[in-house]
């Protein structure tokens, strides 16, 4: 039995301070890549933010969206990945013209943005991106402005992906923290990708601890795709304000938006807009 994709996974240590998520990738990130014309630099760019936006999201309890987002000085203008707690996921880059160098993802800022169902209020938190990629930058944010030990493994054969989020759990001491940690990086790193993508994650997982006690939670599917998209764009319309909203008609009969994420474009004529302000 092959390991199942676009799934979400967790799991805990029931004898130590360790909590893990993984997640598989296939359709969904090849999706994500049909929204236009990457690079073969680009691809892995987005399909590491979505990775990282999925682990992220498997580690909060309340239902909301993760926004995982790198804002760059460089060639990389961009990065953003988006998931929510019902396995919508979807990304983003934008960049300046000509070859991206992936080097540049340390020139800027990560954030990390987390929107709750049930407030409307966001929470942030922002670090500077350090040398090695969006990988090592997310670890440094989790030890910087979560301090939470965190490794973060991503694996890619023919065009699927998957990554391995291994994290201790914030409230038990420091040193039984560090030594579990020790020792669950030190077994992880052993992990080849041939083992990742052929092995289902229960038969993995019991090789690699077979002396420890680990509970696997039930897989959670994911979707690539944007929630109430059309709503989002009509409430840019209606954020204009209508005196704005028709000085633009009169100048291009349409009002064009287009999703950043999925590419959809979304066209608003003089009638259209007129029924938004109506409503």
């Amino acid at each position: 039995m092959l390991q199942g994709f676009d799934i979400r996974q967790r799991w805990l240590f029931e004898n130590r301070p360790i909590r893990g998520t993984a997640v598989f990738l296939d359709h969904t990130v090849q999706k994500a890549l049909q929204t236009r014309a990457y690079s073969l630099e680009e691809k892995t760019l987005l399909a590491e933010a979505l990775l990282s936006a999925v682990l992220l999201g498997g580690i909060g309890k309340q239902s909301g969206k993760i926004l995982l987002q790198f804002q760059g000085t460089g060639s990389i203008k961009l990065l953003s990945a988006q998931a929510t707690q019902s396995g919508h996921i979807r990304a983003a880059l934008q960049t300046a013209s000509g070859d991206i160098k992936t080097q540049d993802l340390q020139k800027g800022t990560l954030g990390v943005i987390y929107q709750p169902d049930a407030v409307a209020q966001h929470y942030q938190s922002i670090v500077e991106a350090v040398p090695g990629g969006l990988i090592p930058s997310l670890e440094h944010y989790f030890l910087q402005s979560e301090q939470i030990l965190t490794k973060i493994q991503c694996f890619e054969h023919a065009g699927r992906y998957a990554a391995f989020l291994w994290q201790v759990l914030p409230d038990d001491g420091r040193d039984l923290q560090e030594d579990a940690f020790r020792y669950v990086r030190a077994l992880a790193d052993t992990v080849t990708a041939q083992e990742v993508f052929e092995k289902p994650l229960k038969t993995l997982l019991t090789q690699l601890f077979h002396e420890d006690l680990i509970r696997l939670m039930d897989p959670e599917s994911l979707t690539y795709g944007c929630e109430d998209r059309e709503k989002r764009f009509e409430n840019a319309v209606l954020s204009l304000g209508k005196k704005e909203a028709m000085s633009i008609l009169d100048e291009h009969t349409h009002i064009n938006l287009t999703c950043e994420f999925c590419g959809k474009d979304f066209v608003f004529d003089r009638i259209a807009v007129e029924q938004l302000f109506l409503k």
